[in-house]
C-alpha cells in the first residue's frame, strides 16, 4: 500500500529511489512489488497511475498543469496513452479518473475548462469575453448569436490549450 501511495503522491523518480531494483525484490518473495516495479518502470508522472488515482487527485493534477503527454523516452506511454487503453480494455466506466483524464486530453470546451490548468482557464475567458464583443459589433449584429456560437464551439476549442509538452 505505501509504495502506491508513494507512486500516485509522490515523484516516479522517488519510487525508483525507495525501493531496489525489481529483480532484488522477485528473489526476495516479493513478486507482486517486483511486477509493479517493472510494469511501471518508464512512468515519469503521477498521472501515469490513473488507473489507481481517485478522481479528485486527477482534477488536481490536471488543474495544476500536470503534462498529459509526459514520457520517459519516445516510445514510452504517456499517461493520455494509458487512460485511452484503460478505455479500450473496459477498465475505465463513465466518471472514472481515466474517463476524465481522455476528455482532458480532447479539445477545449465549456465542459473540460476546469481540467485545463489556471494559465488556459484565464485565456479561455479573455477569449470568451472578445467573442461577446465581437458579437455586439455592428458588422455582425443580425447574426451575433451565431457569432457566439461558432465563437464558442469553434474558434476557442483550437484557440485554448494546454501548455506545451516539457519533453
Amino acid at each position: 500500500m505505501q509504495l502506491r501511495k508513494l507512486a500516485t503522491h509522490g515523484s516516479p523518480e522517488a519510487v525508483r529511489r525507495s525501493f531496489a531494483w525489481p529483480r532484488a525484490w522477485a528473489v526476495g518473495g516479493h513478486s507482486a512489488i517486483a511486477e509493479f516495479l517493472e510494469s511501471t518502470a518508464l512512468f515519469t508522472s503521477p498521472l501515469h497511475y490513473v488507473d489507481l488515482l481517485p478522481r479528485q487527485r486527477v482534477r488536481a493534477l490536471l488543474r495544476e498543469g500536470a503534462d498529459i503527454h509526459a514520457r520517459a523516452k519516445e516510445d514510452g506511454p504517456t499517461p493520455l496513452q494509458r487512460a485511452l487503453r484503460l478505455q479500450q480494455d473496459g477498465a475505465a466506466p463513465p466518471g472514472s479518473a481515466a474517463e476524465m483524464l481522455v476528455q482532458a486530453g480532447g479539445l477545449w470546451s465549456p465542459s473540460t475548462h476546469s481540467l485545463f490548468p489556471a494559465s488556459a482557464r484565464r485565456f479561455a475567458v479573455q477569449l470568451l469575453l472578445l467573442g461577446a464583443l465581437l458579437a455586439r459589433s455592428p458588422r455582425f449584429c443580425a447574426q451575433s448569436q451565431a457569432m457566439q456560437d461558432v465563437w464558442l464551439e469553434y474558434i476557442m476549442a483550437h484557440a485554448v490549450r494546454r501548455p506545451a509538452s516539457r519533453r
